[in-house]
């Protein structure tokens, strides 16, 4: 790059180039190598190369994310795929196909391409994680807007910035495990569904209605919707509010992993609530603290 053209260099150009550089030379690639990509060292002497570097690896995490949401493994949700439609094709380890002749059969009932394949590929595909032999190219999840999950009768759960995709899906199985119908994310920050939630939620994926939302405004909003908020720090207990509740219009709003809920939304909550638990101990996790709750609220 000539010398008087880098002063035009800019943190948008970066991100482009390296984006567009990332896709046109490594596309099948998960990850990226700053080190291949000739604008990082380019402009060294205008922007520091860590700065290339959390460009690209922002990039790299972005596609496999992407990618990510377009797969699920384990025998569940695999199983699940098949029969919602979801899945594109199947794919097989040589035991896997042994083991679970029923999903190669409604593959095949499906129309859908099979093929077996070692472990390097599910490697590539989704990590190394305990797959069970199956794996599924499917259609990334299509989320209800939060007009749609507001409207479903009953009371709903509600996570403001949930990051683990093992928790989502516990917290998914869970909501279907007490009949709930609807579940929101706070859309800034939250985790996508993806191959990993599709797995944690264990083939009840499609037994809740999941939109992404900005759940500030929509606590403010109220509307038919009586809001509680968890908070450890609450002077009430859960059973407590539950008892002043119209239960059928309750929304139930959790709080991210560490993070608890913002300020911000916790004050526009009708109720705040905790859970009594022992004083030495911190905390719950969040599908076990979601459990508790909903068993509650049937009681």
């Amino acid at each position: 790059m000539p010398g008087d053209q880098t002063g035009k260099c800019s943190l948008v150009n970066l991100s482009l180039f390296v984006k567009r550089s990332y896709e046109g030379h490594t596309r099948d690639r998960a990850t990226l190598d700053h080190r291949s990509t000739p604008f990082a060292w380019d402009c060294r002497s205008i922007f520091p190369l860590r700065i290339a570097e959390g460009y690209t690896r922002s990039v790299a995490r972005d596609l496999r994310v992407s990618r990510s949401e377009k797969l699920a493994y384990g025998v569940h949700a695999v199983l699940e795929a098949l029969q919602t439609g979801d899945a594109t094709a199947v794919f097989f380890t040589e035991q896997g196909r042994e083991a679970h002749p029923d999903l190669l059969s409604l593959a095949n009932a499906h129309g859908l391409k099979t093929e077996i394949r070692d472990e390097v590929f599910f490697t590539s595909q989704i990590g190394k994680v305990p797959h069970q032999g199956v794996m599924a190219r499917v259609k990334p999840y299509a989320y209800a807007t939060a007009a749609e999950a507001l409207s479903q009768p009953g009371p709903l759960v509600a996570l403001a910035g949930i990051e683990n995709p093992g928790n989502l899906g516990a917290v998914i199985r869970t909501a279907a495990a007490f009949g709930i119908r609807s579940l929101l994310l706070e859309d800034a920050g939250s985790v996508r569904v993806n191959a990993s939630v599709r797995r944690a939620a264990a083939g009840y994926l499609h037994r809740v209605r999941i939109a992404r939302c900005d759940l500030s405004t929509v606590v403010a909003d109220r509307g038919e919707r009586q809001w509680l908020a968890l908070d450890p720090r609450a002077e009430l207990t859960i059973t407590e509010c539950l008892g002043a509740a119209d239960r059928q219009r309750l929304g139930l709003l959790f709080g991210a992993e560490g993070k608890g809920i913002a300020p911000d939304v916790l004050q526009k909550a009708r109720w705040q609530a905790r859970i009594p638990i022992a004083a030495d101990v911190e905390s719950l996790n969040l599908a076990v603290a979601v459990g508790i709750c909903l068993f509650a609220l049937q009681a």
